[in-house]
């Protein structure tokens, strides 16, 4: 499978550090220019910018506000016509099985929330090198078809001018 040039940039919203670290480390090695936090709003701040990485990794839980809220706030912003993809691409982070069953129901219904929310996809944690990969090349595949869109409705409003 052909490699796609990767985004410029790429953010991480983790709240464990070595979740974080490893996760960052995987990324910077592929050639993504990668910013990391820990804390939900410290994210949301950084994805509302006009300079937005184009791609978000959030884990569900992120403290300061969760993946659910981040995509909420981030759906809920005019189109902005600044010729970048609507929204960032957001992965939501789900906990592993194993952990996930100490609390029965609740991950499912995060999944829910985020996903009703604006998530586009959803990895469980530990993330697997392969799988994520994949998920980064289905990103870049549908941005580039929402910028293309994009240009031709803008091109189509102006026309129509």
């Amino acid at each position: 499978m052909p490699v796609d040039p990767p985004p410029r940039k790429i953010l991480i919203g983790e709240s464990n550090a070595f979740d974080r670290t490893c996760i960052k480390q995987l990324l910077t090695g592929w050639g993504y220019a990668v910013e990391a936090f820990a804390d939900g709003q410290d994210a949301l701040s950084r994805l509302s910018s006009s300079d937005a990485p184009e791609i978000a990794l959030l884990e569900l839980d992120l403290p300061g506000a969760d993946c659910a809220e981040i995509c909420r706030s981030l759906r809920s912003r005019p189109y902005d016509h600044s010729g970048r993809s609507f929204q960032p691409w957001i992965i939501a982070l789900s906990p592993s099985h194993a952990n996930a069953s100490k609390s029965p129901g609740t991950t499912e219904s995060k999944i829910g929330a985020a996903l009703r929310e604006g998530a586009s996809d959803v990895l469980t944690k530990p993330v697997q090198e392969a799988e994520l990969r994949l998920r980064l090349h289905a990103a870049r595949c549908a941005q580039t078809m929402q910028d293309d869109l994009r240009r031709s409705i803008d091109d189509f409003r102006s026309q129509a001018s």
